[in-house]
């Protein structure tokens, strides 16, 4: 099931090239024309590493937007189908997480002897833990990403999909500028992304993502194919 998935998410493959090109392409070309012993202050780069980013976004929802109803074709049980797409999210959350890490102690930190380099597993705190650890809480939050994503486009096919999402967005611009929800997606924030505790870091990425998988497998043995 994990193989018939990765054999066609050729659309987040193409979507993950764009990207990067468009990340590193014009990065290329400001170091270029920067010279050998100048330092930009104020300028910044975006990391290349940051491009597979889109991977956990995109290949979630083709998987629960598309590939559902060719596996059920293949009287695959609709377990067997959620349980191969929890293991090919943790499987991309892991390369995402490993191509990342290298791009962050590799290209960038030649880069960093000109210009700023902006790589978000640095700038949300990941990077400071070492590699292993640093991998370990980058690779839980995408697992994270990846299985809300799959959840979320797995209820846009109903009615319910769209009352999930204006809700989603209602809550959220709450939580700008209502207390106590400033509070609440505060503590989430640091809680599942910038913890200074790796550990409780990774474990609620973690717990979260069981829920999230409780749900999804809710909604998909309610859908009718």
């Amino acid at each position: 099931m994990t193989r018939l998935s990765l054999s066609n998410l050729a659309l987040a493959w193409a979507v993950l090239l764009a990207c990067f090109a468009l990340v590193t392409i014009p990065s290329v070309i400001q170091v270029v024309q920067a010279g050998p012993d100048e330092y930009f202050d104020n300028s910044y780069l975006l990391s290349s590493g940051n491009a597979f980013y889109v991977l956990i976004f995109i290949a979630p929802a083709v998987v629960a937007l598309s590939h559902l109803m060719k596996v059920m074709y293949l009287n695959a049980a609709k377990e067997t189908f959620l349980a191969g797409a929890v293991l090919l999210y943790a499987l991309l959350a892991a390369a995402v997480s490993a191509a990342n890490h290298a791009f962050h102690y590799t290209l960038d930190q030649s880069w960093e002897q000109t210009f700023q380099v902006v790589n978000l597993a640095a700038i949300f705190g990941w990077t400071d833990h070492g590699v292993l650890v640093g991998f370990l809480q980058q690779f839980a939050f995408m697992f994270l990403v990846a299985i809300a994503v799959h959840t979320l486009a797995s209820l846009q096919r109903s009615w319910v999909g769209w009352l999930v999402d204006l809700m989603l967005i209602g809550l959220f611009s709450a939580s700008l500028v209502t207390e106590p929800l400033v509070s609440v997606r505060s503590w989430l924030s640091e809680v599942l992304v910038s913890h200074s505790s790796a550990p409780v870091q990774i474990g609620s990425c973690l717990v979260a993502a069981a829920l999230l998988y409780g749900i999804a497998l809710k909604v998909l043995r309610r859908k009718e194919l």
